[in-house]
């Protein structure tokens, strides 16, 4: 049921998103290129002009790199292509051999470190294009070899070194010039978050890779698979044992004893094991296999790169989320005659608008949708896959996502015509930077075969988008009942969630029910009872997964109520995510190692401004410093014994109190 080119962007979809610029040079890209590309023997030497703290070095060595990793020497008559594909696939494939990615890594950290300190608002503007071009240079030449290396469990080693561990942490100094930077016009926000999600992606495993481990983790179990053709609750409950009396006493008692053993046997088919409950996958061999490895570097990003900055880095990204769906106003970047956010409205806008703000405005609705895309399926990589490492992990980033306001951006950007919206659109060449592209020129679509035979072709973007929005939705919302009346119920998202159904594509159709799901009983008896909700939970029983009970529809009084305090059963899921944080990452006292002397104890002490000025650690242990009774006892007999060889005006040893 779930498309895997809807989980996840593909190669030639990220070198593209990439590229995609207005105007005809890539801005940041105004090296000279040279006139044939550089032999793949001299790729050792321009890396070491690149590790030169000289200027003159850098643009020397990115000069000959950038080129060599787009596969391009020479523009083309039109100065528009600037990638060969097929060509760069080989450069990087070399790149990466030489060990040129720690090497870009650091070259983009120093390129981003410039930035610390500035202020933009006083800054020249040649200036501030250096600095940004610098940014986009280093980028280009790490996101390429990032995104077109081939696979190894060697490289996502190598992505996990860089990234996470110390001292180098590329990808916190890449959050924390995203952070600071982002609002800054000019800096390349859809370049980082592109680089962010096909860091995330190669390292941890997008989402249909997620899949596969879920399934070969079970299958190492020897449990049974999780297929679509075959449903699974994982939001079942154990069915309540009827008593059952004496056949001779119960009239009833077949009835009673058929139907028991039908919910029993119905309960051990839709029994779900989350996946977090389930040890890894070993093997017998030296080598870890990728379950074992998943599962520390998930453990590991969470507790050094997630749970420090969690509020800060959750707000940054419903930032950018905002910023990426803002409706393009009047007065937002021009004038124009529509306010509508669909590009097609800008092929039949007034004449009053030039062509050159045409082509802007047009550029911008594509920037913010890429945006879109990469920062949605980067928030749901990441919740997943802290999902499958323990699901309190993944319910305290939801709640960070949720303190931020991204349920009202998510909200928001679906209340819209999403015919439209999906609709597959000429390509505009003006766009286009890449040649030899696997699929082609052509539009990278979606081909949707209805119910009654009909087949529907949709833009693969904007509906990876959609499909995105309603699964992180779906995903905050979730047995939140204060959160689904707030956002769900009080906004009327039936509305836009029936445009949704509309479109008859199997994953936005399964996430778009499951909304309907979980608000259905908190709109209330009325409701149930109209006519026009029965096509809706005839669909939800259809497409989703069932349910032993139907409480799902039962309602009451306080379930309807205009008050969204919360419900016991959310106060008891945060006390739980508090007690496991508690119990696995705040509160741990760290001891110092017991090989730490007092002299390296107090120099640390000293460069964390901590160390006492009265005496330090050594003089309070001295001075708390006890013996007991027995050793005192012992030390006098030893002492008596030996000051009859000794002058008896010579001190003691030790004074006793």
């Amino acid at each position: 049921m779930k498309s895997p080119e809807l989980e996840s962007i593909s190669a030639d979809e990220r070198v593209t998103y990439f590229y995609c610029a207005f105007g005809v040079d890539f801005i940041g890209i105004n090296v000279e290129l040279p006139d044939v590309l550089i032999a793949p023997e001299a790729v050792p030497s321009y890396l070491q002009y690149l590790e030169n703290p000289s200027r003159d070095a850098w643009l020397k060595a990115e000069a000959a790199l950038i080129p060599f990793a787009q596969g391009k020497a020479v523009k083309d008559e039109q100065t528009r292509l600037l990638v060969d594909f097929d060509v760069a696939r080989k450069n990087c494939e070399v790149l990466n051999e030489a060990g040129a990615f720690p090497i870009f890594a650091q070259h983009l950290v120093r390129a981003m470190q410039a930035l610390k300190g500035l202020n933009f608002q006083y800054m020249d503007i040649d200036q501030l294009e250096r600095l940004f071009g610098q940014i986009n240079r280093a980028l280009t030449m790490l996101y390429l070899v990032l995104v077109l290396s081939p696979d190894s469990a060697c490289f996502e080693r190598t992505l996990f070194d860089v990234g996470l561990s110390a001292p180098k942490q590329v990808l916190m100094e890449v959050m924390d010039c995203l952070q600071a930077h982002h609002s800054v016009a000019g800096f390349p926000v859809k370049r980082v978050m592109l680089l962010l999600n096909a860091w995330l992606s190669r390292m941890l495993g997008d989402l249909p890779r997620l899949t596969q481990l879920k399934t070969d983790r079970r299958t190492f179990h020897n449990l049974p698979l999780e297929v679509p053709t075959k449903l699974q609750c994982k939001s079942i409950r154990r069915p309540v044992v009827v008593p059952i009396t004496e056949p001779v006493t119960d009239p009833l008692y077949l009835p009673k004893f058929k139907a028991q053993t039908q919910r029993d046997r119905i309960y051990t088919q839709y029994i779900h094991k989350p996946h977090y409950e389930l040890p890894v996958a070993t093997t017998t061999g030296d080598d870890p296999t990728f379950d074992v490895e998943w599962a520390g570097r998930v453990e590991s990003m969470y507790r050094t790169f997630w749970l420090p900055k969690a509020k800060e880095y959750m707000a940054l990204f419903a930032a950018i989320l905002a910023a990426g769906t803002n409706p393009d106003k009047r007065h937002v970047f021009g004038k124009r005659a529509s306010s509508s956010t669909d590009p097609a409205a800008y092929e039949n806008a007034s004449q009053s608008v030039s062509p050159e703000e045409q082509a802007y405005l047009a550029y911008m609705l594509r920037e913010k949708a890429i945006i879109m895309d990469a920062t949605t399926l980067t928030l749901l990589l990441v919740l997943k896959h802290t999902r499958g490492s323990h699901l309190y992990k993944a319910e305290y980033l939801a709640a960070q996502l949720v303190d931020a306001g991204l349920l009202p951006t998510m909200t928001k950007f679906l209340n819209r015509d999403f015919a439209a919206y999906v609709q597959v659109r000429q390509l505009d060449d003006g766009s286009q930077r890449v040649n030899q592209l696997p699929g082609g020129p052509k539009k990278p679509t979606v081909v949707v075969a209805g119910d009654d035979g009909a087949i529907a072709e949709y833009a693969r973007q904007p509906l990876r988008c959609v499909g995105s929005a309603l699964r992180l939705v779906q995903r905050l919302t979730k047995r939140k009942p204060s959160l689904i009346k707030a956002t769900l119920c009080r906004s009327q998202s039936l509305v836009w969630l029936k445009r949704v159904l509309n479109l008859k594509e199997p994953m936005t159709r399964l996430y778009a029910l499951k909304l309907v799901k979980s608000q259905a009983r908190y709109l209330g008896h009325q409701w149930v009872r109209k006519f026009t909700c029965v096509h809706l939970l005839t669909e939800v029983y259809l497409y989703v997964r069932p349910e032993l009970e139907d409480d799902w529809l039962r309602s009451e009084d306080d379930d309807t109520s205009v008050t969204s305090a919360p419900k016991p059963v959310e106060t008891l899921l945060a006390g739980e995510v508090q007690a496991y944080h508690n119990k696995h990452y705040w509160d741990r006292v760290k001891a110092p190692a017991p090989t730490t002397t007092i002299v390296v104890q107090g120099l640390a002490d000293l460069a964390l401004d901590t160390l006492d000025i009265d005496g330090g650690r050594c003089r309070k242990l001295f001075a708390n410093l006890k013996l007991d009774a027995d050793t005192c006892l012992r030390y006098e007999e030893w002492l008596d014994t030996e000051l009859t060889f000794v002058l008896p005006d010579e001190p003691m040893p030790i004074e006793f109190n």
